[in-house]
């Protein structure tokens, strides 16, 4: 079997070389700011965290290297469903909406609409509650 060249293979590019990086305790998202970017977790953990600013925030999901983080807002263009706090010093690969819109642009038509279609429901399941109780926390839903 004769080797496929690189571009039979995958038609994905790596990410550019945007990388930023956070000390414990810094927020990285804000939950309800607009959201331009995405962030791949190059090191570290982060916590996801709903309602932040209120008297009973409550953590969604504990994430790490591997990992991505406001992907919501690039695909919806609605703001941030949560907040993101560095739990140790944590570097990410930062993922611009343009370039996000540039990938997005050359994915199969039937794929993008079900990812539409998907983030629709898991925005209903975050802003609503429902559902978490059944898989504990987001964190559940890896893959």
């Amino acid at each position: 079997m004769s080797p496929q060249p690189a571009s039979a293979t995958t038609n994905r590019a790596p990410l550019k070389k945007n990388h930023r990086s956070f000390i414990a305790g810094d927020e990285i998202i804000c939950e309800g700011d607009s959201g331009d970017e995405a962030y791949l977790i190059l090191s570290g953990r982060v916590e996801i965290c709903k309602g932040m600013r209120t008297c009973s925030p409550k953590t969604i999901a504990v994430l790490g290297k591997g990992d991505v983080v406001g992907e919501l807002a690039l695909i919806d263009a609605h703001t941030r469903s949560a907040s993101v706090i560095a739990l140790e010093d944590t570097t990410v690969s930062v993922l611009p909406r343009r370039e996000f819109e540039d990938r997005a642009a050359a994915m199969d038509p039937l794929l993008r609409a079900v990812y539409g279609v998907t983030v629709k429901r898991l925005r209903h399941v975050l802003e609503h509650g429902r559902g978490l109780n059944t898989y504990g926390s987001m964190s559940n839903w890896r893959t």
